[in-house]
């Protein structure tokens, strides 16, 4: 609703698209978990598309005229499926991309302003739109404005608040209960003028959403008139445009945190998306397509099938048949809010400062496809973004510029198979122009087969690559293979990172700068004779064996600790950064955890705090498989998948152990071990507590 409301459609017309994405998309597939929907990244090039239509003085119904170029839009989609063409979408260099998507989260930011504080906005940019807002909120309807600043509080603390059952509900679905009984309690839904702190305020229709009683009586149709306009055409290709990159992020981002470790099929995928979104214009609805913010909440309920997104689409078509009444007592500050908390993460400063750690070239193509976004738009941001990518490495490379186009054209990639795994050679020039080939040499790789990935003889090895190799390299990890990234020895960066931009031949020198945590770390380590290393490593496969981490994407780990216990078991302990989520419904979380292998088989089972969420869940889904076992207090929990395993195993002795560190998270995959504290990095005395308490749990087990 939300997204339709920024736009300017009808807010019915977001509900539409979901309705429709969910009943179709579980038909027609794609994707296994993924949710189908308006994507917030298609705000920016729906509104730059209604202002042209508006503006043109051409068309009548600009509104059609947006409904007919969002259902071309989504034939394309179609077209860009069938035709098997989703994939040169990948192509495209993540610092391009994700300076777009910076870029798409300001100007959804900007342009949320006027709702949120309910003020009128004049601005025709997003720039114009920044620099208004001082001025503006003076003029800002004080109630709109307590409740706008109400809402962003709880969108960002909700993941702070203690409580799991607070947590476990949506910030957003929050945002929507609270705003409603504010409503309610203050008579708000009443026209009439009320005084807040010695202003008036107009409150009733003008705060709150308005839906006809019968949302389904009226529909808007597209108009295919005027359809020979050169900008008619320009603005759907920019629509198409932007609904790919947002659709391919968020298919890519689903596989991550799949439970079940699938792979969505891109091609499927889009061909699914585009008949969804040509299909809700033709209703007046705005695009259908794969989001990872819904998708991102159904994982975390537990959905593992297509079903999902037909229950979706099911639930919110009853919704906006019986629950119109209800919905029409949302304030539109609810729904600016959860806008502008959604494009803020997209831009944030920490985007900045993550664009700098993979090296300031990085951060230079970040910086530049993020103002040519907002200044002449996003087709030309993301053109403007990959010429810089590709630019920007030329120089960097001691090379000519027609040698090193046709060393990228034309790259060495060739793969064989040894006796015992297979090796992938690559040499010249490899960045985002080589990344369909690779693709191919790797899909030849079993998944559950040992390859080894030769960067030696490489000149340049350009970030997007490296996040590829990477990602598949955890995918081959989930399933029981193993890809070994070799031969970026003798390159050099600007960064530590893993995924930073590596040449053979450059000016710069290897980093090897240490934190002062690091070299505490360092001498702890020598201490200990255990063995320290510093640099962030994407090797982390047997975290995954882990449920905990099952639907929630590793990055990597850094600064790992590797030793031995007196009783002769091997452990480590890492810092991990790993995410909830992705896009913009992400949350990057860094711990310090401890794991080893135990000498035996043990019961497989998790420790953790217990909720009255938990108390709900255990009452309505318990079944023999899974079972909630609580021994220590009614604060905490043991979940297994066996009760008679459990109370043999957690005997009074092991209960009272545990029960002096009920703080720590633990989890068992039946082999393992993980165990850890905090969402941050551990102080040195968290990290010898937490290694001390492993040891003692070596030995009690």
């Amino acid at each position: 609703m939300g997204i339709a409301l920024a736009v300017g459609y009808p807010i019915q017309a977001g509900i539409f698209a979901a309705i429709v994405g969910g009943l179709l998309g579980f038909v027609l597939g794609g994707t296994h978990v993924g949710i189908k929907g308006p994507g917030a990244g298609s705000i920016v090039a729906l509104i730059f598309a209604y202002s042209v239509f508006s503006e043109s003085g051409l068309y009548e119904n600009p509104l059609a005229v947006l409904l007919t170029c969002t259902f071309f839009a989504g034939i394309l989609l179609i077209l860009t499926g069938v035709l098997r063409l989703g994939n040169y979408a990948q192509i495209l260099p993540s610092g391009a991309i994700n300076g777009l998507l910076a870029g798409i989260g300001f100007i959804i930011v900007v342009k949320q302003m006027d709702e949120l504080f309910g003020y009128t906005s004049n601005a025709l940019s997003p720039v114009d739109a920044l620099a208004e807002i001082p001025s503006k909120i003076t003029e800002a309807n004080p109630i709109s404005f307590i409740l706008g600043i109400i809402s962003i509080a709880i969108l960002i603390y909700h993941k702070k608040i203690p409580s799991k059952t607070v947590r476990t509900i949506p910030a957003a679905i929050w945002v929507l209960l609270i705003n409603v009984a504010i409503v309610l309690t203050f008579g708000l839904h009443h026209n009439k003028v009320v005084s807040f702190l010695g202003m008036d305020a107009q409150v009733g229709d003008n705060l709150l959403i308005n839906i006809d009683k019968n949302a389904f009586a009226n529909f808007n149709l597209p108009n295919f008139k005027g359809l020979e306009t050169f900008a008619f055409w320009i603005q759907a290709f920019n629509i198409f445009i932007i609904l790919l990159v947002e659709n391919l992020l968020s298919a890519k981002a689903i596989d991550k945190i799949d439970p079940l470790s699938r792979k969505t099929n891109l091609d499927k995928d889009l061909s699914s998306s585009g008949f969804t979104t040509a299909v809700s214009s033709l209703i007046g609805g705005m695009p259908a397509i794969t989001v990872i913010a819904r998708s991102s909440v159904n994982v975390n309920v537990g959905g593992m099938t297509r079903f999902s997104n037909f229950s979706h689409g099911l639930v919110l078509a009853i919704m906006l048949i019986v629950a119109i009444p209800f919905i029409n007592l949302l304030p539109k500050e609810a729904l600016a809010a959860v806008l502008v908390v959604a494009g803020y993460r997209l831009c944030a400063p920490r985007i900045f400062r993550k664009a700098f750690k993979k090296g300031w070239e990085q951060l230079v193509i970040f910086t530049i496809t993020f103002y040519a976004t907002l200044r002449y738009g996003l087709l030309t941001g993301i053109i403007v973004g990959t010429v810089m990518d590709f630019l920007l490495s030329f120089f960097l490379a001691d090379t000519t510029l027609v040698k090193f186009w046709k060393s990228s054209k034309h790259p060495y990639i060739k793969l064989k198979e040894g006796k015992d795994r297979f090796v992938l050679k690559m040499k010249g020039v490899i960045n985002f122009i080589s990344l369909l080939k690779i693709q191919e040499q790797i899909d030849l790789i079993p998944a559950n087969a040992s390859a080894k990935i030769d960067l030696s003889e490489t000149q340049v090895v350009d970030r997007t690559v490296l996040e590829y190799l990477n990602e598949q390299s955890l995918l081959h990890e989930k399933k029981g293979g193993y890809l070994d990234i070799t031969g970026l020895e003798n390159h050099h960066s600007s960064s530590p990172h893993p995924t930073a931009l590596h040449l053979l031949e450059t000016t710069w020198k290897k980093n090897s700068l240490h934190t002062q945590r690091q070299i505490r770390l360092k001498r702890y380590s020598l201490n200990r004779k255990f063995d320290f290393t510093p640099e962030p490593d994407y090797h982390i496969g047997h975290y995954q064996t882990f449920p905990y981490f099952k639907t929630r994407p590793f990055e990597y780990r850094f600064n790992r600790i590797d030793g031995f216990w007196e009783n002769g078991i091997q452990f480590e302990v890492a810092d991990v950064l790993f995410h909830e989520g992705e896009l913009s419904a992400q949350d990057s979380l860094r711990t310090t955890a401890l794991s080893f292998k135990m000498g035996k088989e043990i019961p497989q089972f998790s420790i953790e705090n217990f909720s009255l969420y938990d108390r709900i869940r255990d009452f309505a889904f318990r079944t023999d498989a899974q079972i909630h076992f609580s021994a220590l207090d009614d604060e905490v929990q043991i979940i297994g998948n066996n009760r008679q395993e459990l109370e043999y195993f957690f005997t009074p002795d092991l209960i009272q152990t545990l029960s002096a560190q009920k703080a720590y998270y633990i989890e068992s995959n039946g082999r393992e071990l993980l165990i850890f504290r905090d969402f941050k990095l551990a102080n040195m005395d968290g990290l010898k507590n937490l290694v001390a308490f492993g040891e003692l749990l070596s030995r009690t087990f």
